[in-house]
C-alpha cells in the first residue's frame, strides 16, 4: 500500500476482541499518512467509539445477521468502497464480498481464525465458508493471516488458496499511560507483595479459563494465600466460571472484573499472565503482556499464540528459574503457578528483554509489512 492510498477496513462489529483491537491499531497508524475509514456490518461498540474519537470515519450497514443480503446494504457498501483505493476485509460476509467484487478495487482478506477450529460447523457456517472459498479463489484478492498455524489450516481447508502471506498482529496503541502498579493494587485491595496472575479474554469455551481455576485450586492452602487470580473480560461463560470458583472454594481469591477498557492498567498491575486458550489464531493478549514486561504462560495446544511465546521462552527460561512458558495440562499450570511464586522477584528483571521482543510487533512495523505487500502485488 502506497502511503497515499486510502484504506477501508471492514469487520462485523465495533465490539470487543482481538480482531477489533488489531484493526484499531492499524487504522490509527495508517491514519497518520493516509485517509482511513472503518465499515461495520452491524453495530458499534467500544472499538467503534475509540476510532471515532480520533477522527477516523466510520460507516454502518446495519445488517441483522450474517446472511442479511439486501440490495440497499450492498449499494451502501459499494458506495463506501468506491471512495477508497484499498479494501481490507477482516470478515467473510456476503454483502462485503458482493460489494468488493462490484467495486473492482484492490483488496486484502485477512483470516483471523476459522470457525471449525472452535466448534462443529452449522449449515450456515458451511454456506459462508463455501462463499468465502469461491470469492477468495476467483477474485484475486490477496489473502493474509496472522500466524503459521493459521496459514497451515487455511491451506488444508481451502486447498486452492495457496498464496497465503503471514503478517503478525501488532500490539495496541496506548491511549494513555497505564495507571501506576501500586495505585492499581491499592484500589483493588491487593497487597504489594501478592503474586497477581492475570488472564483476560472474551469469556468463551475455547479460552478454557476453567483450567486456570482448577490449577489454582490444586495449590496447597499456604501457597494460595499469597496468589491472587484476576479474570478480566466478559462473555457467555462468565456465569459458569463464577459458579466454578465457588464450587472449588476459591472465590475469595479470584476476581472477575468484567470488560476493561484499558487492559494495560491491569497488565502492569499483574506479575504474570496465563492464557489457557486452545487453537488460538494469534493471541494478541500474549503480545500485550510481553509489551508490558509480563511473561505469558500458555498451553502446548494453544495454536498461533505459541509463535509469540516461544521466542520469549528461548530468551528467558533457565533451569532453576522460570523454566518453561508452555504447559501441557492442569497439573502443568499448577507447577507454573508454584514456579512463578518461587521466582516472583526474578520476574521484574525480564522486563527489558520482553519489551525488546515486543518492539518487533509495533503498529508502524506491521503497517509497513502491509504496505510492502500491496506494492509488490501492484507491480505484477
Amino acid at each position: 500500500m502506497d502511503e497515499k492510498k486510502s484504506v477501508c477496513h471492514c469487520l462485523i462489529s465495533g465490539g470487543i476482541g482481538g480482531i477489533e483491537r488489531l484493526v484499531a491499531s492499524l487504522a490509527k497508524e495508517q491514519a497518520k499518512s493516509r485517509a482511513v475509514s472503518v465499515l461495520f456490518c452491524m453495530g458499534g461498540g467500544p472499538f467503534a467509539e475509540e476510532v471515532e474519537s480520533i477522527g477516523i470515519k466510520t460507516h454502518y450497514l446495519g445488517l441483522s445477521s450474517g446472511f442479511d443480503l439486501m440490495p440497499g446494504q450492498i449499494a451502501k457498501a459499494l458506495s463506501v468502497f468506491r471512495r477508497h483505493d484499498i479494501i481490507h476485509l477482516h470478515a467473510n460476509n456476503p454483502v462485503l464480498f458482493t460489494a468488493f467484487l462490484l467495486s473492482r478495487k484492490k483488496g486484502i482478506f485477512t483470516f483471523h481464525g476459522l470457525t471449525r477450529s472452535h466448534r462443529e460447523l452449522r449449515l450456515q457456517d458451511r454456506v459462508k465458508n463455501w462463499l468465502t472459498y469461491q470469492t477468495l479463489y476467483r477474485s484475486g484478492i490477496q489473502v493474509t493471516t496472522v500466524s503459521h498455524f493459521m496459514a497451515n489450516l487455511i491451506r488444508v481447508n481451502y486447498p486452492k488458496i495457496q498464496d497465503v502471506r503471514i503478517i503478525y498482529n501488532c500490539w495496541g496503541n496506548l491511549v494513555q499511560a497505564p495507571a501506576p502498579r501500586t495505585e492499581m493494587r491499592r484500589n483493588l485491595g491487593f497487597k504489594d507483595d501478592d503474586l497477581v496472575i492475570l488472564t483476560y479474554s472474551r469469556l468463551v469455551s475455547n479460552k478454557r479459563v476453567d483450567l486456570l481455576l482448577r490449577a489454582y485450586e490444586a495449590l496447597g492452602s499456604d501457597k494460595k494465600k499469597s496468589i491472587t487470580i484476576v479474570i478480566a473480560g466478559d462473555g457467555p461463560d462468565r456465569g459458569r466460571l463464577e459458579t466454578l470458583s465457588h464450587e472449588l472454594g476459591i472465590s475469595d481469591q479470584v476476581h472477575f472484573t468484567g470488560f476493561i477498557h484499558n487492559i494495560f492498567d491491569y497488565i502492569r498491575m499483574a506479575d504474570a499472565c496465563i492464557f489457557s486458550t486452545k487453537s488460538e489464531a494469534f493471541g494478541i493478549c500474549a503480545l500485550e503482556a510481553i509489551l508490558m514486561g509480563r511473561i505469558p504462560i500458555v498451553m502446548a495446544d494453544g495454536g498461533g499464540i505459541l509463535e509469540i511465546v516461544k521466542p520469549v521462552e528461548t530468551m528467558i527460561c533457565k533451569p532453576g528459574e522460570v523454566n518453561s512458558l508452555t504447559m501441557e495440562d492442569v497439573e502443568g499450570l499448577t507447577r507454573a503457578l508454584e514456579n512463578l511464586q518461587k521466582n516472583q522477584e526474578k520476574l521484574k528483571t525480564y522486563e527489558p528483554v520482553l519489551r525488546a521482543i515486543a518492539s518487533k510487533y509495533s503498529p508502524q512495523k506491521i503497517v509497513e509489512q502491509y504496505d510492502r505487500l500491496f506494492s509488490s502485488k501492484n507491480q505484477k
